[in-house]
């Protein structure tokens, strides 16, 4: 059996139940270095490697994980810019904007090709 059949196999609730296990850890991990937003920093990661996977597979909803990805970050800088306003927080918050424009232009672009595709 290949290795991406075998992926295949993998139950959706057995991968459910490690992205919250991962969040959880990274929560602690978080809280213990002071952090203040730490549960959408905790899911950064999992969501991340997840997203990876996906995309690694060639799989199309690699996309909701990058846009959900990128939609936290736009939350998280928003955040740090109405806190400290700094033009280092306006730079990132406006620096996520334009990677989540790109991953939705990406997604349309995937399913575009992917309709083509289809037999």
């Amino acid at each position: 059996m290949k290795f991406s059949q075998k992926i295949n196999h993998i139950s959706s609730s057995y991968i459910f139940c490690w992205y919250h296990i991962a969040i959880l850890y990274d929560c602690d991990y978080f809280k213990k270095l002071g952090g203040v937003q730490i549960w959408l920093d905790a899911a950064l990661f999992p969501l991340a490697i997840v997203g990876q996977i996906l995309m690694t597979f060639g799989y199309r909803s690699q996309w909701v994980a990058w846009n959900i990805i990128n939609i936290i970050n736009i939350i998280i800088w928003y955040n740090q810019f109405m806190v400290n306003g700094t033009s280092i927080s306006l730079s990132m918050l406006m620096l996520q904007i334009v990677m989540f424009l790109n991953s939705i232009y990406g997604s349309i672009i995937w399913l575009k090709k992917s309709k083509s595709y289809t037999i």
